[in-house]
């Protein structure tokens, strides 16, 4: 149960960095032409103090976007 509440909170930051990134809500439509936009989600394994977790994380059309959460090389989470 720790582990799928650690879960939410952890998605739930980083769909907030990727909304912040991108400068555009989840549910909402990019105002730019050509801009960067969600691209689907990768499935990423962390270690947590409650063991380990399974997070979906969002993908970006440019790449350039970079979690400080959790970055993209990090296995862990302490």
């Amino acid at each position: 149960m720790l582990q799928q509440l650690t879960k939410r909170v952890i998605e739930a930051a980083l769909d907030g960095e990727t909304d912040a990134h991108l400068g555009y809500g989840k549910h909402e439509c990019d105002s730019g032409p050509g801009g960067n936009a969600r691209n689907g989600r990768r499935s990423k394994t962390v270690l947590t103090e409650a063991g380990p977790v399974q997070l979906d994380v969002y993908a970006t059309t440019s790449r350039i976007f970079h979690p400080s959460g959790i970055p993209k090389t990090s296995t862990s989470i302490t």
